[in-house]
């Protein structure tokens, strides 16, 4: 995989690269120039804006089935805007970005809710898929949630679980609800609709978890990491400059 934000020596590091310029993104594939309106895995390009079938990039192909649905943290720049040298990176994510991949995986993806016993006891309770009557689907956030970002951990990030871990999850989905955020709240309270504790859902299931970004969310957005051959992360060192440390932020496109 080609490597290009490296230092002198060699290694790659993470640096505050300027800001491109905000592109609308556009629902064609620059690899099969296929219409990707409708697909639930692909990444706009930052610089043409081309919204690109995941599983037509190149430098992806050995993981490219690992890649989760409506996952699109990546700082990407296509074959065409790169004469052939694609760009891909993981931004950093936080966790309504990971609860959210969450719900938007359990909901479409069946086989990619967890099944079976829970040897840990950790993640009890009632569990999903359920529906109340609104067309949307619930999942319990320790059953269902918690103990997806728990199989999933690896993928997200390189830290070390903490011992609140699980709150935290709970935490990003009680803060960005629409009884918090009335005007565009990502999840829905079974408790406050249903009186289903514990029971969540996506306010908008066809949404991109990146399209909630604010603008200055999106300018902010922190490259953390570069990829293995078999998708596994590999933190990428903080470069000091001038006694203080940087790291290395780009724009992600607006969607139109």
């Amino acid at each position: 995989m080609h490597v290009d934000n490296s230092s002198e020596n060699g290694e790659d590091v993470v640096m505050k690269d300027k800001l491109l310029p905000k592109m609308k993104q556009v629902s064609k594939c620059s690899y099969c120039e296929n219409n990707s309106g409708e697909s639930l895995k692909t990444v706009p390009c930052l610089e043409c804006g081309s919204r690109c079938h995941i599983d037509c990039i190149n430098c992806t192909a050995k993981f490219k089935h690992k890649i989760l649905l409506g996952d699109d943290f990546f700082h990407f720049k296509c074959h065409k805007c790169t004469d052939g040298n694609e760009r891909f990176r993981r931004y950093h994510l936080s966790w309504v970005d990971v609860v959210h991949i969450t719900l938007f995986n359990l909901t479409h993806n069946p086989a990619a809710r967890p099944s079976g016993a829970d040897p840990s006891n950790q993640f009890g309770g009632e569990h999903g898929p359920q529906e109340y009557g609104d067309s949307r689907v619930y999942f319990h956030y320790k059953a269902d949630v918690a103990r997806f970002i728990d199989q999933h951990w690896a993928y997200f990030w390189t830290k070390a679980r903490g011992e609140t871990w699980i709150n935290s999850a709970s935490s990003a989905l009680s803060t960005n609800s629409t009884e918090n955020v009335p005007e565009d709240g990502r999840f829905e309270s079974g408790k406050a609709k249903y009186n289903k504790n514990g029971m969540w859902a996506l306010t908008d299931d066809l949404r991109f978890p990146s399209s909630y970004d604010s603008l200055q969310q999106q300018k902010t957005r922190t490259i953390m990491y570069t990829f293995a051959e078999d998708g596994s992360l590999i933190e990428l060192r903080t470069q000091a400059t001038n006694g203080r440390r940087k790291r290395r932020t780009d724009a992600t496109p607006k969607a139109a």
